[in-house]
């Protein structure tokens, strides 16, 4: 099984960039077959704040209400 590709995490996600960040994930897994998993790459990642948090947060439940590995 594929795994779905999340827009990777840029290098810097703090509460300026959340929102946008999210909606492109979002975008990505409204195409998404449900039961699939999802991949995400957090290598840029260098500057964050809680923000991130609360997307990967936001990320994992929207996961496991479509039955998607995380």
């Amino acid at each position: 099984m594929v795994a779905t590709v999340l827009p990777p995490l840029p290098a810097t996600l703090t509460q300026a960039e959340a929102e946008a960040y999210l909606a492109r994930c979002r975008a990505a897994i409204a195409t998404a077959p449900a039961g699939v998993p999802w991949r995400l790459d957090a290598s840029a990642l260098h500057s964050f704040d809680s923000s991130a948090l609360a997307v990967l947060l936001a990320l994992r439940r929207e996961a496991a209400a479509r039955g998607a590995a995380w």
